[in-house]
């Protein structure tokens, strides 16, 4: 889908990343299901925007935000990080995971250049997010009765 632009997250995006966080169907498809406090909240997003070992990005369409991906540093060599996707619940099923993902990829391993592989954990049962991870490219590497490792060379 066009039109989605990617930013870096901000202050301003703390309040819906939170209210996405916590939907029934997010916390489902979350490897942790706990619902999150706002205080909770807080403390992790002001440590992650101030963390420079991790990036978390915002689209945005039609002046609106629609989703969140972040990237976790692995193992703090730069070469290797986590992926996570959450769309808004009011956008789910309009074909934006995969524009979203894939933009923000592209912006990622321009600012990381050291990155040379990206791993996602997904739910066995998240079937939304195992297609928008594999039409971006990622393959299944490691599988139990969970969970999937799915990853992409960079």
């Amino acid at each position: 889908m066009s039109g989605i632009e990617v930013v870096k997250a901000g202050y301003e995006h703390s309040k819906v990343i939170w209210q996405w966080r916590n939907d029934p169907l997010t916390r489902r498809m979350f490897i942790s299901e706990d619902e999150i406090s706002w205080e909770e909240h807080m403390i992790w997003y002001e440590k992650l925007i101030e963390d420079n070992s991790r990036k978390l990005y915002v689209g945005i369409l039609k002046d609106l935000p629609i989703g969140v991906v972040r990237f976790d540093n692995c193992f703090m060599t730069n070469k290797s990080f986590d992926i996570s996707i959450n769309i808004s619940p009011s956008n789910r099923g309009q074909g934006i995971g995969k524009a979203l993902l894939g933009k923000s990829i592209k912006i990622f391993s321009q600012e990381v250049k050291s990155c040379r592989l990206i791993r996602a954990e997904i739910k066995n049962h998240n079937l939304s997010s195992i297609r928008i991870f594999t039409s971006c490219g990622f393959i299944s590497s490691v599988l139990n009765s969970q969970t999937t490792i799915f990853e992409l060379s960079i």
